[in-house]
């Protein structure tokens, strides 16, 4: 049997934490209002500046696959998440997708170490949604830590963990 590292929050804080100076400053353009860059590309930078501090461990961006022990086979991550207004839920094919925008987890196994949901901080709209997603990846789908995390505009960020 693998022995696996438990990371500690202060561990796992202290690498967000990290990732995210890294790309103030390496990717400082991304963060600027008026560049306006898409979502993904920041948190595909930030997954990159993760996966140097996570080494043993896979960082995925927008992954849509979680392992069932019990089935021995990938299913699509999937959960039920409450209406947060009638134009809005999960499955409205408008809405925003049910999986995180960037995890710490283990491919081929059940190992969920960490769920991020990122917001732009000058696109607010639906950042409600966010946090309820964040929430149901740490109940639902057994992340060891989800944060829901706001970057820019420029330097300033906001962390809000889960409990």
């Amino acid at each position: 049997m693998n022995e696996f590292k438990n990371y500690t929050f202060e561990e796992v804080e202290a690498f967000i934490t990290s990732a995210i100076l890294k790309l103030q400053t390496e990717d400082a353009l991304f963060l600027d209002p008026e560049f306006d860059i898409n979502e993904r590309s920041v948190t595909h930078r930030l997954g990159m500046y993760l996966a140097e501090l996570f080494i043993d461990e896979d960082v995925d961006c927008e992954y849509n696959r979680v392992y069932n022990d019990d089935s021995d086979e990938y299913i699509a991550k999937n959960v039920d998440l409450p209406v947060v207004n009638e134009s809005m839920t999960v499955f409205d094919l408008e809405a925003k997708t049910v999986y995180p925008d960037i995890i710490v987890h283990k491919r081929g196994i059940t190992r969920n170490v960490l769920a991020i949901e990122v917001k732009m901080g000058w696109k607010k709209s639906k950042s409600e949604f966010d946090l309820i997603k964040a929430e149901a990846y740490k109940v639902r789908l057994g992340y060891n830590f989800s944060v829901f995390l706001e970057l820019g505009p420029f330097e300033k960020y906001k962390l809000k963990w889960i409990k």
